[in-house]
């Protein structure tokens, strides 16, 4: 008894045929015409079911019979995408072997070398760049495949990448290269090969970082010692006005800070939001910090968006120590912030001994230095010196001083 079946239902009886590995059924289907690029309302092809699903024997003799390897599946992938997610690396050889295009790019840009990356699959890899898969294409977020073996952590992948030409210094969407990545990820080995390949350290992503911000901001000092021989600008200020040797201090890295003033980083930068890394470390209250900024040439006259010096915030976070460290530096304490504040109106009992003991150390000073000039001027010996009418600087509510004139 004859029967008739549509050229539809022969395909979809294929399609089924292969997703459960019925080898003479599928053969059968063949003889009778059935279409093996045929792509069914999820856009799958018998092929890609074959070898989702393990049946290699299925997917052979599919792929025998095959005349248009370049089929789209979805998202505008060919079998050779699915192969590669699926990490068939048989599979991917035959299709290679039978011509299938490693340079075609998905919906998203994407080649089959961005997929294979992205996999970890180091071996398809390696078939796709024997094959002359190009490993600088990027895609529609300006991602190489360098850009992913460095994200995945991958070693291997990221060297023979590296070896087979692919450029180091493309920045994807967000501006950052694969070394922001390898930094931003504590990769050091990744970092460092891609520093020796010719890695760009001084490039600045959209937020204005290089590297080395990336690097001080995490705490990661042998990345930071690496950066910086590498000729990486310690100076460079992000969109927020902040220098790497900010980033440092803000963490609370008393060693990156010192590596980075040894480097040249200029301790008197302000950024954005009036504070300078003197300012962010007494914040912080990192008494090493502050020494080691006032001896690199910290300003401590520099004041925050509220018109606060150094010592107005130290005064206020009750440190006695940062306080005494900022007076022996010669910070003044009758500055007036925003709000008519000095750093007598905000100290404790114990700042305000010390910041009266500094006031009289500096008035006994000021007597000394009078008395000897006075003295070793013959021409002056005839004045009498009285250090009571000079004015005492460092109080914040001077007398009146009445002149006289001698008769």
């Amino acid at each position: 008894m004859a029967f008739h079946i549509s050229k539809e239902e022969l395909n979809e009886a294929l399609v089924q045929a292969a997703r459960h590995g019925n080898f003479d059924i599928v053969e059968t289907y063949l003889e009778y015409g059935a279409d093996v690029n045929y792509r069914n309302q999820k856009g799958t092809t018998p092929v890609r079911l074959a070898y989702q699903n393990g049946h290699n024997n299925i997917c052979s003799i599919l792929l025998q019979n095959r005349t248009d390897l370049p089929v789209i599946e979805k998202e505008g992938r060919t079998p050779l995408y699915s192969a590669i997610a699926n990490k068939r690396k048989d599979i991917v050889s035959e299709l290679i072997n039978r011509g299938s295009n490693v340079r075609v790019k998905d919906a998203n840009g994407r080649t089959p070398l961005h997929c294979a990356v992205i996999n970890n699959t180091k071996d398809i890899v390696s078939k796709l760049l024997r094959s002359g898969s190009d490993p600088t294409v990027v895609d529609k977020n300006g991602c190489t495949p360098l850009h992913f073996a460095v994200v995945n952590k991958n070693d291997d992948i990221e060297s023979e990448l590296i070896n087979r030409g692919s450029d180091p210094n493309v920045a994807f969407i967000n501006g950052r290269t694969p070394l922001h990545c390898a930094v931003m990820d504590k990769s050091k080995g990744i970092a460092f090969e891609l520093l020796q390949s010719g890695s760009d350290p001084n490039v600045v992503d959209l937020y204005g970082c290089t590297p080395l911000h990336y690097a001080a901001d995490i705490n990661y000092k042998d990345l930071v010692s690496e950066l910086l021989n590498r000729g990486s600008d310690p100076n460079v200020v992000d969109r927020d006005g902040r220098t790497p040797l900010h980033c440092a201090v803000i963490n609370k890295s008393n060693d990156i800070a010192f590596e980075l003033l040894q480097s040249g980083s200029d301790p008197n930068v302000v950024d954005l939001y009036g504070t300078t890394p003197l300012q962010r470390a007494v914040d912080n209250l990192r008494t090493h910090n502050v020494v080691e900024l006032l001896k690199r040439g910290a300003d401590t006259r520099v004041v925050d968006k509220k018109g606060r010096t150094p010592l107005h915030c130290a005064v206020i976070n009750k440190s006695n120590d940062i306080a005494f460290e900022l007076l022996q530096s010669g910070s003044d304490p009758n500055v007036v912030d925003l709000y008519g504040k000095t750093t007598f109106d905000f100290a404790s009992s114990e700042i305000k001994i010390l910041l009266t003991f500094t006031k009289e150390a500096r008035r006994k000073q000021l007597e000394y230095e009078l008395q000897d000039l006075f003295e070793t001027h013959a021409g002056l010996n005839h004045l009498e010196f009285k250090p009571l009418l000079f004015v005492d600087a460092t109080n914040p509510a001077d007398p009146e001083i009445e002149s006289s004139e001698e008769d």
